[in-house]
């Protein structure tokens, strides 16, 4: 087991979404815009985060669409942690429901991940599908092709995609530690088919094990090891209920 490293430093909600806010300005303007690198154009994502949690609050833990997004998310976790236990004993830990919110709260829009997998050599959000079929490339960098089981074709945003804001969320929040912040989308099921050009981070869980071999090796060569308690400390820290009308202050425990 990891010892607490008594020289963890914590940061409060208040002084992350002051860390996030001083950035505000800069995400509005640059609208998190990237350039596509198969049309050519640029796209905008006018979602800036400021304020996020981990969980559920005690309100809506036992709702009964909460129960149900959580009796999905265990079975999901059992067969994440087959993957990460194996190859990085305690060294980790896997925080549920990952929810990123604009300053509008949760009257505005919001981006949620299954869960933040925190380790020595990164900090992952976690994406599930359980798609069937086939999936490639679009004509946009950042769609999708899905094509089910029948055959029917449709054209989806790409989680890999729509979840950045959440990684720019963790970035500032993380920035003094200098620590890697990725985006994995994980195919819960393992006849679905990945067509060619399809990016490395949208994987099928039997790759997980060695996607996060290679990570941990370029971390070792790049920035060595973090210390799993700390980044905990700090997710934890910044990520909290919204405290708002019908809402509770206290956190689920159960849920993270």
């Amino acid at each position: 087991m990891l010892r607490k490293n008594s020289t963890i430093f914590t940061i409060t909600r208040r002084c992350a979404q002051t860390q996030v806010r001083k950035h505000s300005q800069r995400w509005e303007n640059l609208k998190l815009t990237k350039q596509s690198r198969t049309s050519g154009h640029n796209d905008a994502i006018p979602f800036v985060p400021s304020q996020a949690t981990l969980g559920y609050p005690n309100r809506f833990a036992k709702e009964p669409l909460v129960a149900q997004r959580r009796q999905k998310y265990l079975a999901f976790e059992q067969k994440l942690h087959a993957v990460f236990a194996p190859l990085l004993g305690d060294h980790y830990c896997l925080h549920e429901e990952f929810t990123v919110f604009t300053s509008k709260g949760v009257s505005g829009p919001v981006i949620r991940a299954d869960c933040v997998a925190v380790t020595q050599f990164g900090v992952f959000i976690i994406y599930g599908v359980t798609q069937g079929g086939r999936l490639d490339p679009g004509a946009d960098a950042n769609k999708l092709r899905v094509v089910n089981e029948s055959g029917t074709l449709k054209i989806a945003s790409s989680p890999l995609h729509t979840i950045v804001p959440a990684m720019y969320f963790l970035e500032f929040l993380l920035a003094p530690l200098q620590c890697p912040i990725e985006i994995i989308v994980v195919v819960d099921n393992e006849a679905t088919e990945l067509g060619e050009g399809i990016p490395t981070s949208l994987l099928k869980i039997s790759e997980l094990q060695h996607f996060l071999r290679v990570r941990r090796e370029r971390a070792h060569v790049r920035c060595g090891q973090f210390n799993v308690h700390e980044l905990g400390d700090r997710l934890r820290a910044a990520c909290r209920p919204i405290v708002g009308r019908g809402q509770s202050a206290n956190r689920t425990e159960g849920a993270n």
